[in-house]
């Protein structure tokens, strides 16, 4: 295993630099680790909305004004990171640079940060990429999560319960 790790090393999910095999930060370098701002313990502390996950700031408990302004269509949300300039480049490179070695630490993460929401769930069901943009992409970035939170949790997933009929923008077009 030494061998293949000097031919072909392990690379930063974040940053692609060359990171050791038994790295006990799974998968980041020591650079990018500690500036990953995680939501949830044990990692983060800050008060999340009880609806759509958000930090709260200096507010305790409850729903953020989002929440409060308008209902979402969701019960729950919960997000293992905050999407910022840190962890963006972590979400680019698993969705569109074909770093999928990612999805079992992005599991193991969203299964941290969203244990209540997964608590009592019968399926996972992964929301679909339209057949062009799975063409184009190759693989459905949703379905290797739920995939890998499945084999975690022992929810299982049925990928194949929803259609994506129309091609709708990405979400960085939105």
């Amino acid at each position: 295993m030494a061998m293949l790790d000097w031919a072909l090393p392990r690379r930063c999910l974040r940053c692609g630099v060359a990171v050791a095999g038994g790295a006990p930060l799974a998968g980041l370098c020591p650079d990018c680790w500690p500036q990953m701002r995680f939501l949830t313990p044990p990692f983060g502390t800050r008060p999340l909305c009880l609806c759509c996950g958000v930090p709260l700031g200096g507010m305790q408990s409850g729903l953020c004004s989002g929440c409060h302004r308008q209902k979402p269509r969701f019960q729950r949300a919960r997000a293992a990171l905050l999407y910022d300039e840190i962890s963006k480049p972590l979400v680019l490179r698993f969705k569109q640079a074909d770093r999928t070695e990612g999805a079992a630490l992005f599991a193991a993460w969203m299964v941290r940060a969203g244990g209540e929401v997964l608590e009592g769930a019968d399926l996972l069901i992964p929301v679909p990429l339209h057949r062009t943009r799975l063409l184009y992409r190759q693989f459905n970035q949703a379905a290797l999560l739920a995939q890998a939170i499945s084999r975690q949790t022992g929810i299982p997933t049925v990928p194949t319960a929803l259609r994506r009929v129309r091609a709708t923008g990405t979400q960085r077009q939105r």
